[in-house]
Order: C-alpha cells, then sequence, then structure tokens
C-alpha cells in the first residue's frame, strides 16, 4: 500500500508544512553559523575584522561607517553577531516572536551584503535568496505554523 503526503493533508496544511520547514531550517542556517563565532570567543572579533578589512568591493558611504562606528566597537559588533545569529536561528526553530526575528535577521543579511559590497543578483552570493526568503517567511506569518507563536496567539484570543 503507497500512502503520499498529499493524501494525508490538504493543499493548505502542505503549504503551511513548507512554510514550517523553511523557517525551522533558516533557523538552523543561523544556528549553524552562530556557533563558530561563539566558540571563537574573542578570536572572533578579530576573524570579523580581519573579514570587513579584507572587502575590497565595499561602497564607500558603507565602508565609512564601518570604520567609523562597527571597527572602533568591535568587540560589541562581534558579540551582537554571534549572539543575534544565535537568538534569531532559536527563535526561528521554535517559531516564537518570529517576525521580530525574521527583521533582525533582515537586518543582518542586509549588512553582510553591504560589507561585500557585491550586487544584489550576485550568483556566488546566497545573501540576495537569504533575503528573499526572509521577507517571504515575515509576509507569511511563518511562526503560526508550527511554532510558538500559533500558541501565544491562541492564548492572547482566549483571554479576550
Amino acid at each position: 500500500m503507497h500512502v503520499s503526503i498529499k493524501g494525508l493533508l490538504d493543499e493548505a496544511d502542505r503549504t503551511r508544512l513548507v512554510i514550517a520547514l523553511l523557517r525551522i531550517s533558516t533557523g538552523v542556517m543561523f544556528l549553524l553559523a552562530a556557533w563558530p563565532k561563539i566558540s571563537a570567543g574573542g578570536d572572533w572579533t578579530g576573524r570579523m575584522l580581519g573579514f570587513l578589512r579584507a572587502q575590497e568591493n565595499t561602497a564607500g558611504w558603507y565602508r565609512s561607517l564601518l570604520e567609523s562606528i562597527v571597527v572602533p566597537n568591535a568587540e560589541v559588533f562581534a558579540f551582537l553577531t554571534a549572539y543575534g545569529e544565535l537568538a534569531v536561528g532559536l527563535a526561528l526553530v521554535l517559531g516564537l516572536l518570529s517576525r521580530l526575528a525574521l527583521v533582525a535577521a533582515l537586518v543582518m543579511v542586509v549588512n553582510y551584503l553591504l560589507a561585500k559590497g557585491v550586487p544584489f543578483w550576485t550568483p556566488s552570493s546566497n545573501d540576495s535568496y537569504l533575503i528573499l526568503i526572509l521577507l517571504t517567511l515575515v509576509l507569511l506569518r511563518a511562526g503560526h505554523f508550527l511554532g510558538l507563536d500559533a500558541w501565544l496567539a491562541a492564548r492572547r484570543r482566549d483571554r479576550r
């Protein structure tokens, strides 16, 4: 006997499942990006500075921003990057405060793209695709599918 997922779930449920899988896998990606930074400790600050200095295509206005704000406060920005990625990853995997996490992730990824100085549609950069995925998930209320956001929304409705 052959059972397909199509026979088990209607189209709306399959769509919700895909949205949840996309949200969770994006969260896992952020967790995997955060772990080496966190485990590197103070070495991550130096690696981040090395990355920023090695970028040759960063637009002048953004390079000025990096040099005047990020570089003098490298330890703070290294901490914010590592633990920001961790928080985003956990929130997306759990589907908790997903919209806030997705907006934070968008801010981070746009900054990564700007630091690299590559055009948005550069095939070798996955940043543009990640930005599109994050925007899609924000618009689709991704935390409401297999996430704690749905549970929180139900609790708010029950209190009314």
